[in-house]
């Protein structure tokens, strides 16, 4: 037995399926969910901002906040 196997008790152990909320892929980027909620997925890519001074840094930051300021009245979840 390995010692990975050892440390998690069997009856605690969980198909992934049971913890992802997934249900299936509506489209490109688009997942319905179990309880029927919508999950969009983006990807962002941008300039690096470790090498950004803090004024384009600040100015990207607010930029993607206006982009996002229409979303307030939709229960959105950004991860």
């Amino acid at each position: 037995m390995s010692r990975e196997s050892s440390l998690v008790p069997p009856s605690t152990i969980r198909a992934l399926a049971e913890l992802v909320p997934w249900l299936f892929m509506a489209g490109d980027g688009v997942v319905v969910n179990k309880d029927s909620t919508l999950l969009a997925c983006y990807a962002f890519s941008g300039m690096d901002e470790e090498g950004m001074a803090s004024t384009a840094l600040n100015d990207l930051v607010r930029r993607v906040g206006s982009a996002l300021r229409g979303w307030d009245d939709r229960p959105v979840h950004l991860w």
